[in-house]
């Protein structure tokens, strides 16, 4: 049986199994701050058909697994990652969590 597509504005760390379908509106890279010829990660802001907007974050261990899967405007389905706080200074959107990329995650 297919999983069904979930909205952003749904998701809680409570289910582990969402599945969302989303459009890629931004994308940077965040460097090291002792030394800034290194990537710490990619951040991305993705939105659904809502227009609900999530950050996503790609860590140094899974970059060489997505990075190429992830390119601003691109539509995407992901599953399998885990959800967040979105806590701090530098929030990219005002959704209560945000998620990360795992080895597991399916894009």
């Amino acid at each position: 049986m297919a999983q069904s597509i979930n909205i952003i504005n749904d998701l809680t760390p409570i289910n582990k199994n969402w599945k969302i379908k989303v459009r890629i509106i931004r994308l940077w890279e965040v460097r090291n701050y002792n030394n800034p010829n290194v990537v710490d990660s990619i951040e991305l802001v993705l939105v659904d058909e809502k227009g609900s907007r999530i950050q996503a974050s790609i860590r140094k261990t899974n970059m060489q697994r997505f990075s190429n899967m992830v390119k601003e405007g691109l539509c995407r389905i992901i599953a399998k990652f885990g959800l967040i706080s979105n806590i701090g200074k530098h929030r990219a959107t005002n959704h209560s969590f945000k998620f990360n990329f795992f080895f597991k995650t399916v894009v």
